[in-house]
């Protein structure tokens, strides 16, 4: 891509994230943390301060793979009435890039699940935007290549999104159960209820928090209605492909956050058609059609299960969705 057309790339992906921020009640106090100076953290800067925010940008080394959003505490929390309000309304976080994510050093904070730490900003009535953007690559090319998928993926119009949403809780509306079917016939069934989301009603309905790039629709169920079986890469975490599109119980015992059994609490189904099916990146949660299980915590997420950790599992790309209506009749939703 040549200089003009990544500046005018980058500019449209800057502006769906200050779009994206604006949806939150609250955004005059902004903290930016981003990995390196990438031209699409200036953007974003700028563009909000032009709305009339009062933005703070943290620039943290680009070759920084540390998950440590700040706490509460960090985001200067200052007393209102007989109450504490934190001095950042929303934070935008840019979430470290690759397989070699890990937690900070042990501290109070970092001893935490993330779903924890996520929730505790939460209470603290800061809204929370997580950015998943590569950073901290020594590859030229690949880094372009990459950085150019993510723009795209980034600025994928919200309408379009949205729409692709209605039409899959459309046709799940009703429906008893989830059939997923992987290319070798394997199956896994997810009975009814569930709650089904995608990014901008979740923020609505169950925590102000989102993730870009978007997009994604998700069942949020109880694992005690799933039936199936599980086959999981021996020691892989995030992003690696299971080899069937079902459940066991204590299959996954090995996984963080993850102890006493497999606890499968979202299907989830890809909204984004410049979103590569790339099962090492966030990529593979949100590529259009793509199927994935969410297992730990599901109750940031429209769900009741409870858990210090949630994490993602792509399913093969040959997996299929359905939803079977009381009738038994069929309708295929990815």
């Amino acid at each position: 891509m040549n200089q003009h057309r990544q500046g005018d790339a980058v500019a449209q992906a800057a502006l769906s994230v200050v779009e994206a921020a604006a949806a939150f009640p609250s955004t005059q106090r902004v903290l930016v943390v981003s990995r390196g100076r990438h031209p699409l953290w200036r953007f974003v800067v700028d563009r909000l301060r032009d709305r009339g925010a009062t933005v703070t940008h943290d620039v943290r080394d680009e070759f920084d793979r540390h998950w440590d959003p700040p706490t509460p505490e960090e985001l200067s929390v200052r007393r209102v009435g007989r109450g504490a309000r934190p001095g950042v309304d929303l934070l935008i976080h840019h979430d470290p890039f690759g397989p070699t994510i890990r937690t900070a050093a042990p501290t109070a904070a970092a001893t935490k699940g993330s779903t924890d730490r996520i929730r505790d900003l939460v209470e603290s009535q800061v809204s929370l935007l997580f950015i998943d953007f590569p950073h901290g690559m020594d590859r030229p090319l690949l880094r372009d290549r990459l950085e150019t998928v993510y723009l795209r993926a980034l600025a994928e119009p919200l309408g379009r999104l949205r729409a692709r949403f209605r039409e899959i809780s459309d046709k799940a509306a009703g429906a008893r159960s989830l059939h997923l079917e992987s290319g070798e016939g394997a199956l896994l069934v997810v009975e009814a209820p569930w709650q089904v989301r995608d990014d901008w009603t979740s923020a609505q309905l169950d925590a102000p928090v989102l993730q870009m790039p978007f997009g994604e629709a998700w069942f949020a169920c109880s694992p005690r209605r799933i039936q199936g079986i599980v086959q999981y890469a021996p020691g892989a975490h995030r992003g690696s492909t299971t080899v069937s599109a079902v459940v066991r119980e204590g299959l996954l015992d090995h996984l963080p956050g993850n102890s006493g059994g497999a606890r499968v609490v979202e299907v989830g189904i890809g909204l984004n058609p410049h979103a590569p099916w790339l099962p090492t990146t966030c990529l593979f949660e949100k590529s259009l059609g793509h199927v994935h299980l969410g297992l730990g915590d599901n109750s940031l997420l429209g769900g009741t299960v409870r858990g210090a950790e949630h994490f993602d599992i792509a399913l093969p790309a040959s997996t299929r969705a359905w939803a079977v209506q009381e009738d038994g009749h069929r309708v295929r939703i990815a």
